[in-house]
């Protein structure tokens, strides 16, 4: 029963009874169980209770500062920062431009961003103005973000709607409430001109908010946004102004630091520059220029000249040029708070990544020189040249097509059409004026045209044809047989000789074709890389010639390429130098540095005068391999002049040819075709053409000749630095050897040489090469020499294989000498004779260099 009461809803110690119902007695009832239950209930202490109810509200005010702090991100909390600086920046000591242009810049650019950026600016101007003028300017920055933050699809020109926004409701919103206090025609005119300045300062900030992520990518600025970002950043510098403690200013310290960056990356020039933009900021602040200007200049001056002693001398320089002028200027501060200044920022200054310094000195040095300035139409011209490239590129495309439509009838197709014109001229010329013209050529035409077709079979059998040699038919009925015959016999070979150049003319259509598609590819290829190349490296090419020349190494040229799996490649041109170790030496270390990153030659040899006296170097990013190369030559009967040529060639993407070519015959003659056979394969190759639509490309060239000119053997092996995969390709080449360990394998890829038929099949060979391999590249005035019962091949190949560990050129002049030997001197040496050595070694770390951080006097 008891359990009956407790589980009722409502439940009551007594009941109010009727006036005139009487009182009735009841037995009393004991409630055991009930009374056991509530007595089983937990009893709660209040103060343990506030105490847990407080305890709640103070894990969910934690929670929900841990929320907001994990939901701003990076770049909300630096539109925060900087909206606190800018929101503290003063122009001319009392007009506040940048609040209202920094929010309308971040609410229409970075909309997500726009509430952080009102509120550091809010904060800012707290924290620097006060009163009324506080509560204007606060009521400036957030209608302008609220006016801002919806119609945003609707601003067609941003460039010129949003400024005019910003200085419209500034200028509106400051002089309606000027109009209700007191104020004289120079507050009128001083808002006036700081909405004016606000829509400058709009304008600039929407060009360099788009251009932070550019900057944080690593990629080029144009010329107006390095200005813009240069000029935010001075509005936040001047920001910091009156943040000190005890002394030391935030201003101070940023400026020093930004200084000795300056200094380290750009040297003297670039360290005074720097000093007098941050002495001129606080100038800007408070109308007066302070006599910060002279002395930050001077100071980056002293630590700029202190370069070449690295990020120490650079430190030093600039403490000795500050405490040299305090000692002359008075009331120039607190100097052991300017010290401590200057103490914080060098901290700061070695703890700064070496990589930025050398990233943010390179633009400033770009911008104040003016090689930046090729990179101010950057994007136009690329647009402008890649479309063009891309039309040049459908024209090609166009072209060989139009050519490949044209070749598809042969000549024999045509062989019908020909005849008729031959019957027409014996017609004309035989025929014309005969008694029986018009038996033979109208009543008879079939047995005539049938007559005249063996009589052609016969010359084109026989090569001549007399009167006893014509057909029956012209011998009973022709009246000037002798004049047909020969008349025949004449026509006949006109139509031999029509024939072969049509021939001619149709296969150097199908190979322009070919070469027409070939240069579409490279054109479109190179349309693609452009975009690139122009954002990437417009203006580092001439800043690193410049510094290489300060350096001590001038260089006549310099080219960086990108190489889309290992990095930037750069090649340079040069004069040649004395010892042939100037570059090993000096130049690949300096380079290795500035690019922060080993960069290496293909072969230990030197590149060698190339061209007009010129040495062209190819650096590659992270070679894994080198090679060593050997060469030794000698003409027919000893003579100066070797018909043969030999190329090196550095191709993109760590890949490095060797060509060998003998022309026909020996002396001058053969040296010009396998000269010029060589010089047409490296230009090619050297484009972007692939091996094999080079070789067909020289190979037309060398057909496009009048009948008796001279053919050439090509010989050309690419070999990749980077996965040391080797391709053979041999063009009436003999062939080559490759030493592995201690086996000698002959490789070889049966063709025609060049200049001899016009579809030549051009085989390649591949091998994987090992650490330790070496190739070895003969003319065949090298196998000539052997006349044993041995073979040719496998007595050079025994040669080759008991030779042991040797060096390449040792190899060359060894096997040269072998040959001279053989057949008793150089007087008789029967043909032109070209020995060519390639050993394949792993490349050697300098672990001292790349263990190197990059000093700042290096380059």
């Amino acid at each position: 029963m008891g359990l009956k009461v407790l589980n009722k809803s409502e439940v009551y110690p007594f009941r109010r009874l009727k006036k005139k119902q009487g009182i009735r007695k009841k037995k009393p009832v004991k409630h055991t169980a009930g009374i056991a239950r509530i007595k089983s209930l937990p009893v709660k202490d209040p103060a343990e209770k506030i105490a847990k109810d407080q305890q709640e509200k103070e894990s969910k005010k934690k929670n929900l500062l841990i929320k907001l702090g994990t939901s701003i991100s990076g770049k909300q909390f630096f539109f925060l920062a900087a909206g606190f600086f800018l929101g503290r920046s003063f122009l001319f000591g009392e007009l506040v431009p940048f609040a209202a242009a920094f929010a309308g810049a971040v609410t229409f650019v970075m909309p997500a961003s726009s509430l952080f950026a009102a509120i550091g600016l809010a904060l800012g101007l707290a924290t620097a103005v006060k009163g009324f003028p506080l509560m204007i300017d606060c009521a400036t920055v957030m209608l302008i973000w609220i006016f801002l933050t919806y119609p945003q699809d609707n601003i067609k020109k941003p460039l010129i709607v949003i400024p005019a926004i910003v200085f419209a409701l500034s200028l509106i919103l400051k002089i309606g409430f000027l109009a209700f206090v007191d104020s004289s025609p120079y507050d009128y005119i001083s808002i006036t001109f700081e909405a004016v300045f606000a829509g400058i300062f709009t304008l600039i900030f929407l060009k360099a908010l788009p251009s932070l992520s550019r900057i944080s990518s690593s990629q080029g600025l144009e010329v107006e946004e390095l200005l813009s970002v240069l000029i935010l950043l001075a509005g936040v510098l001047a920001g910091t102004s009156g943040l000190e403690f005890r002394g030391v200013s935030l201003q101070g310290l940023l400026s020093r630091f930004i200084i000795l960056i300056l200094a380290c990356g750009g040297g003297m020039g670039q360290g005074a520059i720097a000093g007098a933009l941050m002495g001129i900021i606080p100038g800007l602040a408070y109308v007066a220029v302070p006599i910060l200007t002279g002395v930050y200049s001077f100071a980056g001056f002293v630590a700029g000249f202190c370069r070449g002693l690295g990020k120490q001398g650079v430190a030093a320089g600039f403490l000795v040029g500050n405490l040299i002028l305090l000692i002359y200027i008075k009331n120039f501060g607190n100097l052991i708070a300017i010290v401590i200044e200057s103490c914080l920022a060098i901290i700061l200054f070695f703890l700064f990544p070496i990589r930025q310094i050398e990233k943010f000195s390179e633009s400033f040095s770009l911008l104040i020189s003016g090689n930046i300035a090729p990179v101010t139409t950057g994007s136009r011209l690329q647009g402008l040249v890649r479309n063009r490239l891309n039309k040049w590129s459908c024209v090609f495309k166009d072209l060989s097509l139009g050519y490949a439509q044209t070749c598809v009838a042969a000549p024999e197709e045509r062989r019908e059409p020909a005849l008729q014109a031959l019957f027409r001229e014996i017609g004309q010329k035989v025929c014309n004026g005969c008694g029986v013209y018009q038996i033979c050529w109208e009543r008879e035409f079939y047995l005539t045209y049938q007559s005249l077709l063996d009589a052609f079979a016969q010359v084109e059998l026989y090569g001549q044809i007399t009167v006893s040699d014509l057909p029956e038919f012209l011998k009973r009925r022709c009246t000037r047989a002798r004049e047909l015959a020969i008349t025949i016999a004449c026509l006949y070979e006109t139509y031999k000789l029509n024939l072969y150049w049509t021939k001619r003319i149709l296969e150097s259509k199908e190979i322009f074709s070919e070469q027409l598609k070939g240069m579409s590819e490279i054109v479109e290829d190179l349309s693609s890389e452009l975009q690139l190349e122009v954002q990437e490296f417009a203006g580092r090419e001439v800043y690193l010639k410049d510094k290489l020349k300060h350096s001590g190494i001038p260089v006549t040229d310099v080219k960086m390429s990108l190489n889309d799996d290992y990095g930037i490649e750069v090649g340079i041109s040069r004069l040649p130098c004395s010892d042939c170790l100037d570059c090993s030496a000096r130049l690949i270390p300096v380079l290795s540095q500035f690019f922060k990153g080993p960069l290496s030659a293909p072969s230990v040899n030197c590149a060698g005068p190339l061209g007009e006296g010129l040495c062209f170097l190819r650096l590659y990013p992270g070679l894994k391999y080198q090679v060593k190369v050997g060469v030794a030559k000698i003409g027919k009967g000893g003579n100066a002049v070797c018909g043969d040529s030999h190329a090196f060639v550095h191709l993109k993407g760590g890949e490095f040819a060797f060509m060998l070519s003998d022309g026909m015959g020996t002396g001058e003659s053969a040296a010009r075709e396998s000269g010029t056979a060589l010089a047409l394969l490296k230009n090619l190759l050297e484009s972007g053409l692939s091996r094999e639509l080079a070789v067909k490309t020289v190979n037309s060239l060398m057909m496009l000749r009048f009948p008796g000119d001279s053919f050439a053997t090509v010989d050309l092996i690419t070999l990749n630095l980077y996965t040391g995969q080797a391709e053979f390709t041999k063009i009436g080449a003999p062939p080559s050897f490759l030493k592995q360990g201690k086996r000698v394998n002959s490789v070889r890829a049966n063709s025609l040489p060049v200049g001899i038929i016009k579809d030549i099949e051009v085989a390649t060979v591949s091998r994987r090469l090992a650490p330790g391999d070496l190739v070895v590249m003969v003319s065949d005035g090298m196998l000539d020499i052997y006349s044993g019962p041995q073979g040719k091949e496998n007595w050079l190949r025994d040669v080759i294989q008991g030779t042991g560990e040797i060096e390449p050129q040792d190899l060359a002049d060894l096997l040269l000498n072998l040959a001279v030997t053989s057949v008793g001197g150089t007087d008789r040496i029967p043909d032109d004779i070209t020995i060519l050595t390639v050993y394949f070694e792993k490349r050697s770390f300098d672990k001292k260099m790349e263990g190197k951080m990059y000093q700042c006097g290096n380059i």
